[in-house]
């Protein structure tokens, strides 16, 4: 099984959005946090075009992180909350 990682809070919080979990925070590097999952969501909701958002299954990070950049990932109601515990756990001791 691939590891998923992610340095980018903002797609963490994504992952945790859409049911991942976070395994872990690696916290060597102060300015280089890593966030370990233990899974990735098999599906993904993406708009095209100002249509209605559509399941599209996902098969790695890189999939999700390229809706992520190309601004046609649907971000779930729960993001802002998921992103506030991403930030929480970055901060925890």
């Amino acid at each position: 099984m691939t590891e998923i990682i992610t340095k980018d809070l903002h797609l963490a919080a994504i992952l945790v959005s859409y049911g991942s979990q976070i395994v872990s925070v690696d916290k060597k590097d102060p300015k280089r946090q890593h966030f370990h999952f233990d899974k990735l969501p098999l599906y993904v909701y993406i708009c095209d075009n100002a249509n209605e958002p559509m399941p599209e299954r996902v098969n790695d990070l890189a999939e999700i992180k390229s809706y992520f950049i190309s601004k046609k990932l649907f971000f779930p109601p729960n993001f802002l909350d998921c992103l506030r515990s991403v930030k929480s756990a970055l901060f925890a001791e």
